[in-house]
């Protein structure tokens, strides 16, 4: 099973706020499961989200 990160986890990763993660995770523009009230993201998809930026 693939290890998922907290949105302070991905926040920090990208140098970004938390609050900005979950817009957007909400917005859809970053893939994320949301497990009861928190979000939590796949490395994978954070790979794929700074492709996608990067291109």
């Amino acid at each position: 099973m693939e290890e998922l990160m907290t949105v302070t986890e991905v926040a920090s990763c990208l140098k970004i706020k938390p609050e900005i993660v979950r817009r957007k995770a909400r917005g859809r523009q970053l893939k994320a499961y949301k497990i009861g009230k928190v979000w939590r993201f796949s490395k994978e998809s954070i790979k794929n989200y700074l492709n996608n930026c990067l291109s």
